[in-house]
């Protein structure tokens, strides 16, 4: 049995205003807002990977060429095996792929202690089933006979 380790870091949360391309992002009626950063290392096996973090590329103006990567979910067992790390594939039509960070920003301080408390929760379940996957056997199919019904 592999014992699956990973560290989660979580920066500060930042009272923020949120910058990108040059323009400036705030919620309405508030001045700022929350920003979370988780980074995830993994320590055991010694080729884990780090990026079990989904995230998605996403056109910021459909007539200009460039994209937003959004963070989207803690990976399942399969999806680390699916999706690239760090850089989406061009050809895929939902342009997913996996980071080491997660970056994500909220209206409240609660809304980001929730966040970072469920994150712990899903890798929890991440490595859990990591663990449970590495400890399956495989057993062997039979073959069912069913008669067939005649009227």
């Amino acid at each position: 049995m592999t014992d699956f380790k990973i560290t989660l870091t979580k920066e500060a949360e930042t009272g923020a205003t949120y910058v990108q391309n040059n323009n400036t992002y705030m919620y309405p009626n508030h001045a700022e807002y929350f920003r979370v950063k988780i980074t995830a290392a993994a320590r055991t096996p010694a080729d884990m990977t780090s990026a079990i973090f989904g995230h998605q590329n996403s056109l910021t103006n459909p007539y200009k060429a460039g994209t937003n990567t959004t963070y989207m979910f803690v990976c399942s067992p399969y999806q680390l095996s699916e999706y690239p790390e760090d850089t989406p594939e061009s050809t895929t039509y939902m342009q997913l792929f996996r980071k080491n960070t997660a970056e994500v920003y909220f209206q409240s301080q609660q809304e980001a202690n929730k966040f970072w408390t469920d994150v712990k929760l899903f890798v929890d379940g991440l490595i859990d089933r990591l663990e449970r996957n590495d400890d399956s056997i495989l057993v062997a199919q039979t073959a069912i006979w069913i008669p067939a019904i005649t009227t």
